[in-house]
């Protein structure tokens, strides 16, 4: 049940997917008004000190996941359809868009 607790709230749009999967009564309640995007899913990432040899074959598997009748099946799941290889170039827009952010979160005052 909704509690009007909030009038606006930033969600991430898989996030706000897998809340109306859970809750789909909630749709008529909720709109969206603006959207930011698109920017590419959060990379998955390891220690910089994880051995090279390894984090080529969790990247080889990573990568071949949704060729396996398992791995289509955990992906599916989880709401993705595969994974695949980006390059930082592709985090651009929302790194500047992070930095424009924190200059306007200096900005703002927050009620305690």
């Amino acid at each position: 049940m909704l509690h009007q607790q909030a009038d606006a709230v930033a969600v991430h749009s898989l996030t706000l997917k897998k809340i109306l999967q859970a809750h789909p009564e909630w749709k008529r309640h909720l709109r969206v008004i603006s959207s930011l995007g698109p920017f590419p899913m959060a990379p998955v990432v390891t220690h910089q000190r994880q051995d090279a040899l390894q984090k080529e074959r969790w990247k080889r598997d990573l990568l071949q996941l949704h060729q396996t009748p398992e791995g289509k099946h955990e992906l599916q799941k989880a709401g993705i359809s595969h994974f695949e290889s980006v390059q930082r170039e592709q985090y651009l827009p929302l790194l500047a868009l992070e930095k424009q952010a924190r200059k306007w979160q200096a900005q703002v005052i927050l009620p305690e």
